[in-house]
Parts: structure tokens; sequence; C-alpha cells
């Protein structure tokens, strides 16, 4: 039996270690900004573009790639006709910055600091335009210290602080990992629920299994309570719910491991005792302290359900989608696959062949201007411009005459379409008028993109504000129940 109990003490510990790991890894592993470093802002094409830049250039944010430095792209072509085959389509291009038929524009924004970020959204805010900006972080910062501010507060005042913390620690862990409507709701009942039940059940008596289950059977809000975390994580989405079961399983094998540990320790200790320790048992079968009707309850719920305000709030005034109408879906340019081809030759015809029919102009494209600028002038004009292929040259006849005064001809290359070609390309100097061409660079491979959906969100700020206005009201149903009682 010893040993059973130490297999499952360890198994515990293991699994709880694995699934904090789990939550720790997971929103990094699967969180990714659509462009490598960049933050795309989407404001409607209606309204004036000069408070966006006047709040870009405030809070310090160099190199947005916007439509207004398109024309920057073609002024290497010179008078060249290159709104033909093979030179890129300025109507194309300028589909990276606005689409005609959504009504809304887009700027990237390199990413470099949280603070540039946050100075750009509150400088947006106050000037009190629509926009829509795309996250920075892959955490809940402001969900996950809600959270916090009633663990600690609970932690502070329980009698039972380590077992509190084992109990409820991984629902701050869910509140900080899960970027959703309802997470804070979710994670905060949750943490009063774990603080309900201790208090409850766990006191100076020893209490066998018989009357452990007729205090639960007479004590309804303890059933009770627990549906309404549940009930929030089933309406936030299938990821949300999955997330918060394996909160639960976290709080149970953390529970269990910091109980065997007591539990050793108090063996241990008892060797030394000169007596044996006095345990109090509870004698009446139905007996059960009301923990609803102590100080600490009621300051509990109470900070409970101003946080629960605040968690309802705080979507609906500091939202990043702030479009009106708000949308919770919106076309934006996207690569089209998470693969990446290497800035070789052979990336370059890779990508070419893998891109979608509406595909929008990528670094292939310019690479390909780069090629055709310096070769036309030494290409018949006679004849139709040949298309790129591997190992395309561009050869030039030179003669010379020997010491005989014999003519001989030479065959030069001149240019040859090879890797070392597209790496010059990719790092010549006009590069640093051309922001958007600098951001495909950012993501170290070719990539194909089109306008592919992007959610925003599963449920409205409005509607996670009145289901979280109605669990607001469940606490405190529950106090003016045990009232009555």
């Amino acid at each position: 039996m010893k040993r059973l109990n130490g297999f499952l003490y360890f198994l515990s510990a293991f699994i709880a270690t694995g699934i904090i790991l789990f939550f720790i890894a997971f929103p990094l592993r699967f969180y990714r900004s659509v462009w490598n470093g960049y933050r795309i802002a989407v404001f409607p094409s209606a309204v004036d573009i000069v408070p966006y830049i006047s709040a870009a250039d405030e809070s310090g944010m160099a190199g947005i790639a916007s439509g207004l430095g398109s024309s920057n792209r073609f002024s290497f072509l010179g008078t060249i006709q290159h709104e033909r085959f093979p030179f890129t389509d300025p109507a194309r291009y300028s589909r990276w910055f606005g689409d005609g038929g959504s009504g809304y524009r887009f700027f990237y924004i390199p990413y470099t600091s949280l603070f540039k970020y946050l100075s750009f959204y509150f400088l947006l805010y106050g000037k009190r335009v629509p926009f829509f900006l795309e996250a920075a972080i892959p955490y809940a910062p402001i969900q996950g210290a809600l959270a916090l501010i009633l663990f600690i507060y609970c932690i502070i005042g329980s009698h039972k602080k380590l077992l509190f913390f084992a109990a409820a620690f991984s629902f701050v862990c869910y509140a900080f990992c899960i970027k959703s409507s309802l997470s804070s709701a979710t994670a905060l009942l949750s943490i009063l629920t774990a603080a309900y039940w201790l208090e409850a059940l766990e006191n100076e008596l020893t209490i066998p299994w018989k009357q452990l289950k007729e205090r639960i059977k007479h004590n309804k809000f303890m059933l009770i309570l627990p549906a309404a975390p549940l009930l929030t994580a089933v309406i936030d989405g299938i990821v949300p719910l999955c997330f918060f079961l394996l909160a639960l399983l976290l709080s149970a094998t953390m529970l269990f491991s910091v109980h065997s540990f007591l539990q050793i320790r108090e063996t241990y200790l008892e060797q030394y005792r000169q007596h044996p320790s006095l345990k109090l048992f509870a004698m009446h079968p139905q007996s059960w302290s009301q923990f609803w009707n102590t100080r600490y309850a009621i300051n509990t719920t109470i900070l409970t359900g101003a946080l629960l305000i605040v968690s309802a709030v705080i979507p609906l005034v500091f939202s990043t989608n702030r479009l009106n109408p708000a949308t919770g879906k919106l076309n934006v340019p996207q690569p089209v696959s998470q693969q990446l081809f290497p800035f070789t030759a052979s990336g370059f015809f890779t990508v070419q062949t893998s891109r979608p029919q509406d595909y929008l102009p990528d670094l292939s494209n310019y690479i390909e201007d780069c090629w055709y600028t310096a070769a036309l002038p030494y290409l018949n004009v006679h004849e139709p411009l040949p298309p790129l292929t591997p190992d395309t040259q561009i050869l030039f006849d030179s003669f010379y005459e020997d010491s005989t005064g014999k003519l001989y001809r030479e065959e030069k290359i001149l240019y040859a379409f090879d890797t070392v070609f597209i790496l010059r390309a990719l790092k010549h100097e006009r590069l640093a008028l051309l922001p958007l061409e600098k951001m495909l660079i950012a993501q170290t491979g070719f990539t194909a993109a089109a306008y592919r959906p992007l959610n925003i969100y599963t449920l409205g700020p409005l509607i996670s504000f009145f289901i979280i206005l109605g669990t607001l009201l469940f606490p405190y149903v529950l106090i003016i129940m045990s009232r009555i009682r």
C-alpha cells in the first residue's frame, strides 16, 4: 500500500508538472502573428489617414508599411512600361494596403517593443478613431492579473493556505494562458469555488468519508457553485473548455500531491512526539460549517463580483477591435502557407509554382523586376521578353584583336539568375525605401500571400458583458439564500 501511495504521489506530481509546462508552451507554440515581427492595423478606407500616421510618429514607430510609399516600389523601373508582363502590376501591388470590396485599409507595424505598441494603441484610442490592432502577445496579462488578485486575497484569508494554493493555482494559469471572452469569468468563479470548498470541508475536525458525503449532501451550494465556471467554459468554446478541464486535472493532481506531502510530513513528525497528537471527530453526521456566514466569505464574494465587473467592462472599453460597427472577421493579406522557401534560386521558382490564383505580388515579383530592369538593355527589342527559368543568363559578345591582327569573339556572362543575384537584390540599398519588401524579407524566406480571413474573437464584447453580468449575480444569490435559510 505504501508503494502504491508513493507511486500515486509521484505520478500526480509528474502530471501536474506536465500540465503547467503545457499551459506555458501552448500559447507560445500556437500563437503566431500574421507576419513575423509585424502587427496588422486596420482602419476604414473612408476616414482620414492623418490621425493614424501622426499616432505612429508620436509612438516612435518607424518603418511602417502603408500605401503612402507604394510609388517608391516602382521608382527604380524608370520610364519602362512596367504595367505589362513581366513587370509587377501597380494595381495588384496596392491591394496589399486595401481591398476595395471590404472598405478597409491596412498598415503593417514593426513590433519592436510592447511599450511602443501600447503607446500607439492609446494614441489611437485618445484620438477616438475606429481601428483594429492585431494582438501583441500570446498571453492574457489583464485577465491573469484579475485572477491573481482574487487568488492572493483568498490565500491570505484561507486557513489552509498550502491546500488552497494547490487547488486554485491552476485557474490563475488558465486565466493567463487562454485569450477568450469568458476565460477571466471562468477563472474567477473557479477560484471562488475552490475557496468555498476548502473552507466548508477543511477544518480542525477529522471528517470520515461517510460524514463528508453527508456534509456535501446537506450543503447544496457546494454542488451549485462549480456549475457557474463550467457553464462559462462551455459557452466560451471548445478550446477554452478543453483547457478548463486540464486546469481541473491540474488542480486535482496538485491537491493530491500537497495533501500526500502533508500526510507524510505529519507521519514523520508523529514519530518524534512524546504523546500522540489529538484528533477531533465530528460527532453529528450532518454537521457542517457555514462558510458563507463568515466575513471572509462575504469579502471574497464582493471582491469576486467587482473583478467580474472589471473583466466585463475591459473588453468594451479597451478592445483592440474598435471598428464601428465591430466585425468578428476580417480578410487581410496573409501567407497562404506556414512553409517558407529559402532565398535561393530553387526557392524562387518553388514559391512561384505554389501561389494561388488570387496571390498578391511578393518578393519573387520584386526579384523579377530587378532582373528584367538589369537585363532589358541587353535583350533583343524585336523579340518578346523571355520568361525566367533556372540558370537563365544574359550573354554579351565582346571582340578583341591579337598581336597578329586577327579578330576574335568572346562570349561573356553579364548576368546569371542564381542565388547570388537574388541575395544581391535583397541587400540593395533601395530596400531602405520599401518597407513592405523589408517585412517580407523579415519572414526569412519566400512566401506567397493572398487575402485570407482573420478571426478576431468567438463572442462579441457585448455578449460577453451580459454573460459575465449574469454570472456576477450568482455568488450574491448564494449569500441571500444562505441568509434566508
